[in-house]
């Protein structure tokens, strides 16, 4: 082969590497629930101070547990219950999933433990705690049936009793 012959295989095996890398690439993150909900317990202590709303922290085992599978989906993902929440609350999810395919970073993981062994030491999962902004809980629940707007209503009736 010649020198530019050898040049254009070159170019094409890299290209074909760069394009195996790309499809091989996870997809941006663009589901609803991920736009919403914040991983920092910091930020969202922050915001729920800056903006006067309790926190929503919710414990979920995302790949592995199931009611925490049916709680976000009969729930958490629901565009009304998004709506409610950007304006009453705070939302802060704690994922520990088990699957490689979902494994957090280790930054990720450790914030999660820790916030775990503040709020969570008994390991339940699903978990919802509804703090203000000054960390006292003001609910504690697992999960409910009654979907989204039973949830709604079960908060906002217990809420009210304080």
């Amino acid at each position: 082969m010649d020198g530019k012959a050898n040049l254009v295989f070159k170019i094409l095996g890299l290209s074909v590497i760069l394009l195996i890398y790309i499809s091989n690439r996870p997809a941006p993150d663009t589901t609803p629930e991920k736009n919403v909900w914040l991983k920092d317990y910091v930020l969202a202590r922050n915001k729920a101070k800056a903006e006067n709303k309790p926190i929503l922290m919710y414990f979920s085992g995302s790949d592995w547990c199931k009611p925490c599978i049916q709680f976000s989906r009969e729930v958490f993902d629901q565009e009304e219950f998004r709506s409610y929440a950007a304006e009453n609350l705070v939302l802060l999810k704690l994922d520990f999933p088990r699957y490689k395919k979902n494994r957090l970073t280790t930054k990720q993981t450790k914030h999660n433990e820790a916030q775990a062994a503040r709020f969570n030491n008994e390991g339940s999962f699903p978990l919802v705690l509804i703090i203000d902004k000054d960390e006292n809980i003001l609910l504690q629940t697992g999960y409910r049936d009654g979907g989204m707007k039973g949830f709604i209503n079960y908060m906002e009736e217990k809420l009210a009793a304080l």
